[in-house]
């Protein structure tokens, strides 16, 4: 569910409450989408779904209901850096690869693919929640766990966690691979 704040744009400075003030272009207030920078430098994309205009004798402003987008920070599999191998040794216990996407309003949408195939589609061992942003109340941290018992044909394979919401255009992705260690059996 999409949530919109009332705002105030005031000498061209958006200010929101719960968010930090943003400045405005000239073109930006008379569109109805806008992509701003916080004073934090984070890209937020403002919606205008209402604007009521009003000119008083030393001030302009305009009172406005935006919906704001921020977008995650890049995603993590927890405890792996992008691009690493993952050593799998027992292929009889099952393994948890936790991928987190932090600060982001709406939470991002987290989706696992294997070698580039959906793993998300049936949802199998998939478990996805998300929780209060340590970053700002108004943000949402997002987890996904992908749970699976490797097996041989996960060896070399590549487990993909994007991430994704209103604000990006593209989704974020991190990767690792598996590497499953095979028994050694003498001839």
């Amino acid at each position: 569910m999409k949530q919109y704040t009332r705002c105030i744009i005031l000498k061209r400075k958006l200010h929101c409450r719960y968010t930090k003030t943003i400045n405005l272009s000239k073109m930006c207030i008379h569109a109805q989408q806008c992509r701003c920078y916080s004073a934090d430098n984070r890209l937020i994309i403002a919606r205008i779904s209402s604007l009521e205009s009003t000119r008083l004798p030393f001030l302009s402003h305009a009172a406005l209901t935006v919906y704001v987008a921020v977008p995650p920070q890049q995603p993590e599999i927890v405890g792996y850096r992008n691009g690493s191998v993952v050593r799998v040794a027992d292929k009889l216990v099952p393994l948890n690869l936790t991928c987190r996407a932090a600060a982001a309003k709406p939470a991002a949408t987290l989706n696992w693919l294997r070698n580039g195939v959906d793993l998300s589609v049936d949802n199998a061992g998939v478990a996805y929640s998300t929780l209060e942003s340590t970053v700002s109340v108004k943000l949402r941290d997002a987890e996904s766990v992908l749970t699976f018992t490797p097996s041989d044909d996960d060896n070399e394979a590549y487990y993909s966690c994007t991430a994704h919401n209103d604000a990006l255009q593209r989704p974020y992705t991190v990767t690792v691979q598996l590497g499953v260690l095979r028994e050694f059996t003498p001839f």
